[in-house]
């Protein structure tokens, strides 16, 4: 069960560090302090991780 959350755990962090980086204007604008910009969608992508998991948790208890 470990490796569900662990997957979308890093499916979660992955896609959102991406979307923060290149929501902050990519490279330029990342070394100029758009980095809190690519923080925030690691955090936002570890909780929608975090959510994934949990139900993909439950729809196995609900096949048991």
């Amino acid at each position: 069960m470990g490796l569900f959350y662990a997957a979308f755990m890093f499916i979660g962090v992955s896609i959102g560090a991406l979307i923060g980086f290149l929501g902050s204007g990519g490279r330029e604008m990342f070394f100029s302090g758009g980095w809190i910009d690519a923080l925030i969608g690691v955090m936002i992508g570890g909780v929608i991780g975090i959510g994934l998991g949990l139900i993909s948790h439950a729809i196995l208890l609900l096949k048991k």
